[in-house]
């Protein structure tokens, strides 16, 4: 291994360990690993330059970069350090920067495991130092002072919960003395995303679970472990079960709110939204409505949202639309939330070919597919891509969703596996 690839991949770990626990190790990771691809360029560009997903994430780049100078050139003095600092984290999310950290990430299942390993090592990390247990009466009572992150917490948590069934069901938690621990890991994520009382990812997950369970109980019974993965689902699905029932006060308390919240809005009577979080969202969300109508198809600018925002008369710390589609056709436009979806779909279709095909590969495909969903579907009441998590996360799964295409995937025009 040459200097330039250890330099890379000591990032791609510096990348993957900070990527919840440190936002200063999170960016000098990527630093390191942009730095070393620029002594790799035609490495690189022989690899990827055929894969569609490789053009999509330059276009979503540049056109955020080009709307984005726009914007900070046409705004006011007061507000062009905001709209400097928002626009730079949105051009963050994902695009061009997926296809550094694939680079790195080099296919190799090895590296994959040790990647998502220390990913999950530092949620595990964050979440036990950040924990206040002072404040777990309050926390139980249904009041969300868990993390200081909860959103970021739900949505990781729920992730991992997602990778750890998906190990067990299909038989690649091994030795068998590992299972329990995996089963009570999988209690303790349950409990991060149900104390986080996050409940876009709530809603979310019980869309996904529901659906992956069959999907694995299908892929067992396909591959002559029926059985096995049949007493695992039920071991899973039970142990799940078990800690909603023991939270069952937490998911009551924040889901009346909620209840109440959109019983309002069916009968139009605004006073109903007090103490909803539907009370600051249905302002913001009609803002957002007017505004896109205002500009629809290229925005108002990336890293304007707050800007914008401000003139409402309302709650003085939001600064997001709590909904990432609306965020994206305010800021973008139209353009942009096209080029931000087709960037998750060529990234997913991808890997596709590979997962089909290879058994092996199976497993990371749901997981992909699972994950980009969780994301997805909280998106419509949360936002989580215009921070250091929500890069972390877009990131790393546009490029493990590309990183076997770069070195091991289906080749596009022969259908088979190029040469290591």
């Amino acid at each position: 291994m040459d200097w330039s690839s250890r330099i890379g991949v000591a990032g791609l770990g510096l990348f993957a360990a900070g990527g919840f626990a440190n936002q200063g190790v999170f960016y000098a990771g990527l630093l390191l690993m942009l730095l070393a691809l620029s002594l790799r360029g035609r490495d690189f560009w022989r690899r990827a330059r055929s894969r569609p997903f490789v053009w999509v994430s330059l276009a979503l780049s540049g056109y955020i970069t080009v709307n984005w100078l726009l914007a900070w050139l046409q705004g006011s003095a007061e507000w062009r350090p905001e709209i400097l600092e928002s626009g730079f984290d949105l051009l963050l999310a994902g695009g061009a920067f997926s296809l550094v950290v694939a680079y790195w990430l080099g296919a190799g299942p090895r590296r994959i495991r040790w990647v998502l390993g220390l990913g999950l090592a530092g949620l595990v990390l964050s979440l036990a130092v950040g924990f206040d247990w002072s404040r777990l009466e309050v926390v139980m009572g249904g009041r969300r002072e868990l993390f200081g992150m909860g959103n970021g917490a739900a949505l990781y948590a729920g992730t991992g919960l997602i990778g750890v069934l998906i190990l067990l069901l299909t038989g690649r938690v091994r030795p068998l003395w590992l299972v329990p621990p995996a089963l009570l890991l999988v209690v303790a994520l349950a409990i991060v995303v149900l104390w986080s009382q996050t409940r876009a990812v709530w809603v979310a997950l019980a869309v996904i679970l529901p659906t992956l369970l069959l999907a694995m109980a299908w892929h067992g019974w396909r591959h002559g472990r029926g059985g096995r993965t049949l007493l695992l689902l039920l071991a899973g699905a039970g142990m799940l079960g078990a800690t909603i029932v023991f939270n069952a006060d937490i998911v009551d308390k924040r889901l009346a709110r909620v209840e109440g919240g959109f019983l309002a809005i069916l009968t139009d009577d605004g006073g109903g939204l007090e103490g909803s979080g539907l009370q600051y969202r249905v302002p913001l969300w009609e803002q957002a409505r007017k505004l896109i109508g205002e500009r629809p198809w290229f925005g108002w600018g990336a890293g304007t949202s707050r800007m914008l925002i401000s003139e409402l008369d309302i709650k003085q710390s939001l600064t997001h639309y709590h909904n990432l589609y609306l965020q994206l056709l305010v800021e973008l436009g139209a353009v942009g939330l096209v080029l931000f979806l087709l960037w998750v779909v060529t990234a997913l279709k991808t890997f596709w070919p590979a997962g089909r095909r290879d058994e092996r590969d199976f497993p990371l495909l749901l997981f992909l597919l699972a994950a980009m969903a969780l994301f997805l579907l909280a998106g419509l009441f949360q936002i989580r891509h215009d921070d250091e998590r929500g890069h972390f996360f877009l990131i790393s799964f546009g490029a493990l969703a590309v990183s076997r295409a770069l070195y091991a995937g289906v080749a596009p025009a022969t259908g088979r596996r190029p040469a290591q």
